[in-house]
C-alpha cells in the first residue's frame, strides 16, 4: 500500500504544471487548509482551469475523496498564506 502526504501554501492563482502531484492512483485523497482566517480559502481544481470545490476555515476546511483517476491538484487562494495539506493512500 502506497502512501503520500505534501504540505503546499497555496498559490495566488493555477498555474502549470500542478501543486501537487501524486505519484501513483491513490484509493482516496483528502486536501486539508491548514489556516484559521476565513477569508483565507483555498480553492482547487484537477485540470488547472475548472473550481472543483473550495475549503474556507471554520467552515469546511477539508474535503475527503476517493476519486481514483485524480493524479495532479492545483490550489489557488483568496487570500493569506494558507497551507494546503494533501494526504493520499493507494
Amino acid at each position: 500500500m502506497a502512501n503520500f502526504a505534501a504540505r503546499v501554501t497555496a498559490p495566488a492563482a493555477f498555474a502549470a504544471p500542478a501543486d501537487i502531484t501524486i505519484p501513483f492512483e491513490p484509493k482516496f485523497f483528502t486536501i486539508v487548509n491548514e489556516d484559521t482566517v476565513a477569508a483565507n480559502f483555498v480553492e482547487w481544481s484537477y485540470d488547472g482551469v475548472n473550481v472543483a470545490g473550495r475549503l474556507t476555515p471554520g467552515i469546511n476546511a477539508f474535503y475527503r475523496s476517493e476519486q481514483r483517476a485524480v493524479r495532479g491538484i492545483w490550489l489557488r487562494r483568496g487570500a493569506g498564506t494558507p497551507a494546503v495539506d494533501v494526504i493520499a493512500e493507494g
